[in-house]
């Protein structure tokens, strides 16, 4: 479907930002006569864009479309004048960016003194929450005001105040840049699946202990901290990767301004030290669970954004556990207080994470053996959803859509559809040599003739992807989407996948 920004931003705002919107707007004029409120009602109400029936709903209504683009311009820029107002003071960084303004009216007007007690008070937000980045225009204001004085030593002052700042703000410029180099790396890493620069890797964490951890300000310790986590992800040294992510917990959890100011960080950082727990920590993982799921309870502001975003990472994560420990059947005890949490925070959860739900429910019921309601999940993601949704996700629907209908003996289904899950993966440089094999394993079944030959082919697509998993440890990414080698397992010793799941774990 074509993209329509206007359309965008008005789906992207929550119920409270629709009424406040509608509210402001009313300050100006009788709503309903406004030609651009009926526009927002009708973008509002559509469940995707669509020009053709955008246009229709305009002419049922009687909206003189002379000036469209006009009008759905000026909309959109009420939208974020709205967005704006709402947001205005919520946050430190917001009441520094409002004091400055303030500032700067009152420098206009010839009140230096009011202007200065304005700067002051953006100084000390901006220090008590480690707003870095805002101090030294902060600094600018202020010495331009303390020009009109005649005290050299506020001057002098002001200038070893932007020196400090200056330290501070080139450390982190240059540990965030590492940070930004080191998302690069793993990136490139999920799009291949292997890894040949090792001394990128050297390279950057060499440069990182150029940085004392006693040196830096709360803001470049936690940078310093995520940059180390990602290069241990790479490295495969969980212990160490764990040990970095739970140091930043804490940092946070020291600064209680620092952790108000950024609560949403606080969040995914939590998240990321329970999803580790699973294996660094299993005994405590219960209690980080609870303790996770109860922060929900106490958020201050954006309370049910920050409640649908630690819901549906905690849930995530505790389906992944039940997955992974193959506990198919106490996951699926959960899948309906889970859905009435994403249908309760449907418009402030992402739909890429409501399609990766869809899919671990399927997995969990293709694990229990109800093959029938997995294929309905299934079936939901293939026709509700779009692969710009969540891509990986997306596109292995398809193998496991592949897999379930070659275990329910579609064989003609299977055989159709096999030719354009390899296209369609080509295609989007997603065959990887692992679904590959899963792929070509499927194809060789088929054309099995006896228990024999069924036996060869499931031998040597085992021997195919274990020894790809020694060779390239980066192909095992695809177990997070499936447990190919217990699938292998159980079709070749006649047993179900949730039992074979425990025999594996239980031999491990």
């Amino acid at each position: 479907m074509k993209k329509d920004k206007l359309y965008q931003i008005i789906s992207s705002l929550s119920k409270p930002e629709k009424r406040y919107f509608k509210l402001h707007s009313n300050t100006s004029g009788v709503v309903e006569e406004k030609k651009y409120i009926k526009i927002f009602d009708i973008l509002a109400n559509m469940k995707y864009y669509d020009e053709t029936k955008f246009l229709e709903l305009l002419k049922e209504k009687k909206i003189d479309t002379r000036y469209l683009n006009g009008d759905k311009n000026y909309l959109y820029h009420q939208i974020i004048e709205s967005l704006a107002q709402q947001q205005n003071n919520q946050t430190a960084h917001l009441k520094v960016r409002h004091y400055l303004n303030i500032c700067n009216i009152l420098y206009k007007k010839g009140l230096i003194k009011q202007a200065l007690d304005y700067c002051t008070k953006a100084k000390k937000i901006a220090k008590d929450h480690e707003l870095i980045l805002l101090i030294p225009n902060i600094l600018i204001t202020e010495r331009g005001l303390l020009s009109f004085s005649e005290n050299y030593n506020t001057i002098d002052q002001s200038y070893q105040a932007m020196q400090e700042a200056t330290i501070e703000i080139k450390a982190y410029n240059h540990i965030d840049t590492l940070y930004r180099q080191s998302i690069i790396l793993l990136k490139k890493i999920d799009k291949v699946r292997k890894f040949e620069q090792l001394e990128k890797i050297d390279d950057i964490y060499n440069s990182l202990q150029n940085y004392p951890n006693e040196q830096l300000s709360i803001y470049s310790l936690i940078r310093k901290n995520q940059c180390l986590a990602a290069l241990y992800y790479i490295k495969n040294e969980k212990q160490k990767e764990f040990e970095v992510v739970k140091q930043n917990i804490e940092i946070i959890e020291n600064n209680l301004k620092f952790k108000e100011e950024h609560y949403f960080e606080y969040i995914t950082f939590f998240s990321y030290l329970l999803r580790l727990s699973k294996t660094q920590l299993p005994e405590q993982y219960a209690v980080l669970f609870q303790q996770f799921i109860n922060m929900a309870h106490f958020a201050k502001k954006d309370k049910k954004k920050i409640q649908a975003r630690i819901y549906s990472l905690a849930y995530s994560t505790d389906i992944v556990k039940k997955l992974d420990e193959g506990n198919f059947d106490k996951g699926i005890q959960q899948i309906d207080h889970i859905k009435k949490i994403l249908k309760q925070f449907n418009e402030l959860i992402p739909r890429s994470v409501h399609l990766t739900f869809q899919y671990k429910f399927a997995y969990l019921y293709y694990g229990q053996g109800d093959l029938s309601t997995a294929l309905n999940y299934i079936n939901s993601i293939i026709n509700e959803y779009e692969e710009n949704d969540r891509p990986d996700v997306f596109l292995f629907t398809h193998i496991l859509n592949l897999i379930i209908h070659y275990e329910l003996g579609n064989d003609v289904l299977v055989t159709y559809r096999l030719r354009s899950v390899f296209s369609l993966l080509k295609n989007r440089n997603h065959l990887f040599k692992t679904e590959q094999n899963i792929l070509n394993c499927i194809k060789q079944l088929q054309k099995s003739k006896n228990k024999t030959e069924r036996k060869d082919v499931l031998l040597l697509y085992k021997n195919n992807i274990t020894k790809l998993f020694e060779e390239q440890p980066f192909e095992k990414n695809v177990l997070q989407y499936f447990d190919c080698i217990t699938w292998l397992d159980c079709l070749l010793k006649g047993v179900s996948f949730q039992e074979m799941k425990q025999i594996n774990l239980n031999t491990m």
